[in-house]
């Protein structure tokens, strides 16, 4: 959507217009009436006054319908950003308490391989035949 101002150019064109025609004819007769000159100043000054506060009227408005829009537009995306960083968040969080999860497991397992460990261990001495009384006492204990 622009914002056309044809409209405020061209009443300032007719003002200049005016000013010069008023001024350059007016000029040799008005010289000894300045009351003249300065009423007809004060009539295009006014003039030009009014056509700047209605075009800054008229820019307020429409910066108002254009930044609406765009307004609702940012706060949208703003929404969506914090939805993907709070899900960001939560995906660093899963991570940090997977790791941590991770590293019990690894713990239970090398215990889990030392226990094994022990175990084989202690099959391979009821296995074999050849100490079985003082080894049984052992195993037995332990």
């Amino acid at each position: 959507m622009q914002f056309v101002t044809t409209r405020y150019v061209a009443e300032l064109k007719e003002i200049l217009q005016l000013v010069q025609s008023h001024f350059g004819t007016v000029n040799m007769l008005t010289r000894s009436r300045p009351h003249l000159v300065q009423g007809a100043f004060d009539t295009m000054a006014s003039r030009v006054l009014e056509n700047f506060r209605d075009l800054n009227r008229d820019i307020e408005v429409w910066l108002k319908s254009v930044m609406t829009p765009l307004e609702a537009q940012v706060r949208e995306h703003q929404k969506q950003l914090r939805r993907r960083v709070d899900s960001i968040e939560r995906i660093h969080e899963a991570t940090d308490t997977l790791e941590s999860r991770i590293a019990e497991l690894e713990d239970v397992l090398n215990g889990l391989d030392e226990r094994s460990g022990r175990i084989e261990a202690y099959a391979r001495r009821v296995v074999r035949p050849d100490g079985a009384g003082a080894e049984g006492e052992q195993l037995a204990v332990a």
